[in-house]
This record gives C-alpha cells, structure tokens and sequence, in this order.
C-alpha cells in the first residue's frame, strides 16, 4: 500500500507555536482553514468568470498562507498555479482548482486525523 504523502509541515507549526503559544496557534490554524476554504470558492468564481487576473491574486493568497502555516503542499501547487493561470485553457485551470481543493482537503485530514 503507498503511503500518502506528507503535505504538512509539522516544525512550522511547532516552531509558530513556541513564539506564540499554542491557543493562538489553534486559533490562527481555525481562521486559516476557513480563510482557505472561502477562497477556494471564489477561485471557482472566478474560474467560471474567466478572471484569471483574480485566479492568479487567489493563488497567491493561497500559497502565502498556506507557507506560513506549514501547508507546503498547498503552497508549493499554488505558486505553480499562479505562474501559470493566465496562460491555461478553462478546463486546465479548473483541473487544478480541484487539485488545490484535493491538497488542501488532504491536508487538513493530515492536520486533524479521523479517530
């Protein structure tokens, strides 16, 4: 069976939480997951508009947070992404709305495993 692949960064996490303590964290954590589900869903707006001006800004967002945070997964597809948004077909940049959606939906069972 293959392993699945590590998307979280877990020193950055251990390294924010010795700086601010780890109520913030969980906090900072709370908002960043939510943050990032909203944007998610503004990409595929934005994707329907054929806006890649804003598709290109979302990634951007996205992969800066999700750096910040340990998500290095995330991040890393995100800055592909926004290098190359403004010169993909609809259905290549739709392909990989839904592989940052995948990413980030791995990660975050990564982050909080089912028990």
């Amino acid at each position: 069976m293959a392993q699945e692949p590590h998307h979280i960064d877990r020193q950055a996490l251990e390294t924010l939480a010795r700086d601010v303590g780890q109520p913030m964290v969980d906090n900072i954590i709370e908002s960043f997951l939510e943050e990032t589900a909203a944007r998610l869903g503004l990409m595929r707006l934005h994707l329907e508009q054929r806006d890649t001006i804003r598709l290109q800004a979302d990634a951007q967002v996205v992969r800066s947070a999700a750096a910040a945070m340990g998500f290095a997964s995330l991040s890393e597809k995100a800055r592909k992404f926004e290098g190359e948004v403004a010169s993909m077909s609809v259905n290549d940049a739709a392909q990989w709305v839904e592989q940052l959606a995948e990413i980030f939906d791995e990660s975050c069972n990564q982050l909080n495993p089912p028990d």
